[in-house]
């Protein structure tokens, strides 16, 4: 195989961030037809790929939450779920490179899939986790994001 005539790395960096920003507008859109849930769950998945080849683990866990959210928010929870807990142990590996906005979103991330998957119980340890965790993000424009994309969204009926 040729080698490219352009920077590999800084395409795969460039392609992450894309594909990253173009799914959290999708994920974000409540009016979302099925063809761009599929294309959230096609970005999603692309993003994690991308930075798989160049990033730290940081970027491949705030990969994983896009990709088990979109999960959670096509309805398949079981996938969802396989994502967020491989999200979550990922996170417990590095917690040290994890800011306190990423670990609320690991919690949602956590509680949604669940919830898509119907496990409410443990869907709402997580949600209780997250709302915590949101609260205490230090940063005040970060938690205001955070708080409005938790209360934002599919919670599939948990209360």
């Amino acid at each position: 195989m040729a080698e490219p005539s352009f920077d590999m790395n800084l395409a795969h960096r460039w392609f992450g961030v894309e594909c990253n920003n173009q799914g959290w507008g999708l994920l974000e859109n409540q009016d979302r037809r099925d063809e761009q849930t599929d294309e959230l769950i096609h970005l999603a998945h692309a993003a994690c790929w991308h930075w798989l080849q160049v990033g730290k683990p940081l970027n491949h866990v705030r990969a994983l939450i896009l990709v088990g959210r979109a999960h959670a928010a096509a309805g398949d929870g079981a996938v969802a779920v396989r994502y967020a807990r491989n999200c979550l142990n990922l996170a417990k590996l590095h917690a040290g490179d994890l800011t306190d906005f990423d670990w609320a979103c690991v919690y949602e991330c956590m509680a949604r899939s669940l919830a898509a998957l119907g496990q409410d119980e443990e869907a709402r340890a997580f949600h209780r986790q997250a709302s915590e965790a949101g609260e205490a993000i230090a940063e005040a424009d970060d938690r205001a994001v955070f708080q409005d994309g938790f209360s934002a969204g599919e919670w599939y009926g948990l209360s």
